[in-house]
């Protein structure tokens, strides 16, 4: 097993370098006719992977979880330009530590790599990342709920609205 924590300052860059939309969503600048195009799309071979080596490489990995917290417009009902994320350190990052090596070995993972923002995140820009390396989807599914709910109720980062 492979944890990996960070905590860095601002927003973490974008996992994917793909624009694509996901499925069914599209922005308020986006013209209703172009989300709802019946252009053919263009044709792949296979399914582009965007993980990294890191979490990836072993024989172990049969599945891999990327969960990206992104900072909403919206804060407790009103309506916010950013998020202030503070962390308490060195604990934060040591009860980070703690708590993937827990769930790492509680739900049988492989990998496991928690990225967290401290500073200014703005509306859009993303403020936490879990990746997880697992034998199986369910596992990882698993620990990447109990992680997120540990994380917000044990460790030593807040955040507060910049309205």
């Amino acid at each position: 097993m492979t944890v990996e924590v960070s905590i860095t300052d601002g927003p973490l860059p974008a996992a994917s370098q793909s624009n694509a939309p996901v499925a069914g969503a599209h922005d308020a600048n986006t013209k209703r006719s172009e989300a709802h195009s019946t252009k053919r799309p263009k044709r792949q071979r296979g399914l582009s992977s965007h993980t990294t080596p890191e979490t990836s490489s072993t024989s172990q990995t049969g599945a891999v979880l990327v969960f990206e917290g992104i900072v909403r417009a919206e804060e407790d009902g009103q309506r916010i330009d950013a998020l202030i994320y503070t962390a308490y350190e060195p604990m934060a990052t040591m009860e980070l530590t703690k708590l993937a090596q827990d769930v790492c070995a509680r739900h049988g993972l492989a990998r496991m790599r928690v990225q967290h923002s401290r500073g200014r995140v703005r509306i859009g820009e993303v403020s936490f990342r879990l990746t997880i390396g697992s034998p199986h989807r369910k596992q990882a599914l698993a620990a990447m709920d109990e992680f997120i709910d540990r994380m917000k109720h044990d460790v030593p980062i807040w955040k507060a609205a910049e309205r």
